[in-house]
């Protein structure tokens, strides 16, 4: 089957919403294999971080429910975070 690319971006990635529920519940498709091979993340916020500070706040808060072997796991966490970036901007 062939795959177009899929570019999400989520606005207000800095806060609790997008760290504690969208950011895991991107992962939990991502680690199921629901998300096509080209798929782009972008987190867009106002708060001024650097992409290593987003990506810790994003793996604080996933979790592998769906690859329990913990090689897998920090495998799969460390390639789901090579699909997100960060850009700061303002609304």
């Amino acid at each position: 089957m062939k795959s177009d690319g899929l570019s999400i971006v989520i606005v207000g990635a800095s806060g609790n919403l997008a760290r504690k529920k969208i950011f895991p519940a991107l992962f939990a498709l991502y680690s199921q294999g629901l998300l096509p091979e080209n798929t782009n993340i972008f987190g867009f916020a106002r708060r001024e971080i650097s992409e290593e500070e987003f990506h810790d706040q994003i793996s604080q808060h996933i979790t592998c429910r769906y690859k329990p072997d913990a090689t897998d796991c920090a495998n799969s966490i460390r390639k789901f975070l090579g699909l997100c970036r960060y850009v700061q901007g303002q609304y």
